[in-house]
């Protein structure tokens, strides 16, 4: 049955290249979708359908230094159920920190602009934050930082979070797409597990200023990246 729907799905695909633009005569491109029409209505499919099963998967991965890369896994998360994608990271104690996304090509690079975008404002926000402890003790320096990280990941993770519209009525579309790249992926061999331990240092005073340097930061330039608006806007409205 699948390997028929999946025929069915190639034909359509065939028949919707059939056009005027492509060398067919306006007879032959009428026809072609004459027939495209028929096989969705005979098959109980939809032009989305096969958009999405035709759409490419694409992985994107990021490299990030040490005291960053531990932290930025909320906001890797919040942006992978943004941009409606998986998301990973390499394991625990492997320097630099692999961030990874996989799903459809455009929301893939979408999330890993999006991930550079707040990884910067990090790094930049830190070496601000920096100075003004540069004479406290090496330890109490390497407890700020991790404090002030986990304020600005906690709060770029929840204002992402907040950015995805509400899902319409009939998910029937998100549940293909979501099936769809957790079969690549078991395709791909690939398996995960949860292997975090570590929780965020919210006792510090730092972590209150991290929450505020996070509360700064531009997201809009991260959903508007050079041609790849339509895609995250197209995937937050299904």
């Amino acid at each position: 049955m699948a390997d028929k729907r999946s025929k069915i799905l190639d034909r359509i695909r065939l028949l919707r290249n059939m056009t005027v633009d492509r060398g067919c005569t306006e007879a032959e491109a009428v026809e072609a979708a004459a027939k495209v029409a028929r096989l969705l209505a005979e098959n109980d499919l939809t032009l989305d359908e096969v958009e999405i099963r035709s759409t490419p998967f694409s992985r994107e991965d990021a490299s990030l230094e040490a005291d960053i890369g531990e932290r930025i896994w909320a906001v890797a998360e919040a942006i992978a159920y943004l941009a409606d994608c998986r998301c990973w990271s390499s394991a625990t104690g492997v320097v630099p920190v692999r961030i990874s996304f996989f799903g459809l090509a455009h929301e893939s690079e979408i999330a890993a602009y999006l991930l550079a975008i707040c990884s910067r404002a990090m790094r930049d926000d830190l070496s601000r934050a920096a100075r003004e402890w540069a004479l406290y003790r090496p330890n109490v320096q390497r407890r700020r930082r991790g404090a002030f990280l986990d304020g600005m990941a906690d709060s770029l993770s929840r204002r992402i979070r907040a950015l995805k519209p509400p899902r319409p009525p009939g998910q029937g579309l998100v549940v293909l797409k979501d099936g769809l790249i957790d079969a690549e992926l078991e395709n791909l061999g690939m398996k995960f597990r949860d292997l975090r331990v570590r929780r965020p240092n919210v006792l510090d005073d730092s972590y209150v200023e991290g929450v505020a340097a996070g509360e700064q930061v531009p997201l809009d330039p991260g959903l508007r990246p050079p041609e790849r608006t339509a895609g995250l806007v197209a995937s937050g409205g299904r």
